[in-house]
């Protein structure tokens, strides 16, 4: 919000701003369930049943991500009414609430992979990933802004996102050995299912001297 205040002016700001706090309705679901669910991730990581760990973090992303593609779809197809109450011209904002709504329903379709880096004592690892996407957040937005103005912005925080989460999913699995994300509820995958398909479940080789 800053860069766009500080890029397009106050009008460009009230327009994104209207977007963002109407996308922020579709957080709800991934906001409650985990503050149900999160705090039980580094019981099962320190009991060492990883099978357990990966059925609450699927649990979890199940939870959430159905509730908040329902309340996405909701917001995307009365988006226009919404801010409409903002005031006149605000509705010109809709195109950037939808490139916002879809950043954070790629934020739920990952799961909850920052918290379970962050209880299973591995947020050294992700040290690096935050500090290079929030650096190609803030260049994706400028060069959004510059092409596209608010809708710009919104792409470029979407596109942030969607690879900020992809990267860390990757790191979770590598780590901590568990597959938290809505399309791996929906293939099926867990840590003894890696272990039949390849012989030796992630956990484990992230645990060896080789992969360290």
């Amino acid at each position: 919000s800053l860069l766009v205040g500080g890029r397009s002016g106050a009008h460009a700001l009230a327009l994104y701003a209207a977007a963002t706090s109407t996308a922020a309705f579709a957080m709800f679901p991934m906001i409650a369930v985990g503050a149900s669910t999160v705090p039980s991730f580094s019981r099962w990581w320190q009991s060492g049943d990883r099978s357990a760990l990966n059925d609450l973090a699927q649990r979890a992303v199940r939870w959430a991500f159905w509730p908040q593609l329902a309340i996405t779809l909701l917001l995307a197809v009365a988006g226009r009414q919404l801010l409409g109450w903002f005031g006149p011209g605000f509705r010109n904002a809709w195109p950037a609430l939808l490139l916002l709504l879809v950043g954070q329903l790629a934020n739920t379709a990952t799961g909850y992979i920052g918290c379970l880096m962050k209880l299973s004592g591995h947020q050294r690892q992700s040290v690096q990933a935050i500090v290079v996407f929030a650096a190609a957040n803030v260049m994706l937005v400028l060069l959004g802004i510059h092409l596209g103005g608010i809708t710009g912005a919104a792409a470029g925080t979407a596109l942030s996102a969607l690879c900020w989460n992809v990267w860390l999913y990757r790191l979770v699995r590598r780590h901590v050995g568990v597959f938290p994300g809505i399309f791996d509820v929906l293939l099926g995958r867990s840590p003894a299912r890696q272990l039949d398909d390849e012989g030796t479940p992630s956990w484990r080789l992230a645990a060896s001297p080789e992969a360290a």
